[in-house]
C-alpha cells in the first residue's frame, strides 16, 4: 500500500507524526524523504510505503 501527501512541509511534518501516533505507520523510517512536489509552489511530499 502507498499513500500519497502533498503539502507544505511543516503540514507534512504533522501529519507524519500523526499516521504515527494513530498507529497507521508503524515507525516513521516508513516514509520516503521529503521532496518538493512539481504541483505547487511551497509544497512538500512524502509517500508512506506499508
Amino acid at each position: 500500500m502507498q499513500i500519497w501527501i502533498i503539502d507544505t512541509k511543516d503540514q507534512l511534518i504533522h501529519q507524519i507524526n500523526e499516521f504515527y501516533v494513530q498507529q497507521i505507520a508503524a515507525d516513521r523510517s516508513r516514509f520516503t524523504l521529503l521532496i518538493p512536489a512539481p504541483c505547487g509552489r511551497d509544497k512538500y511530499m512524502t509517500m508512506l510505503i506499508q
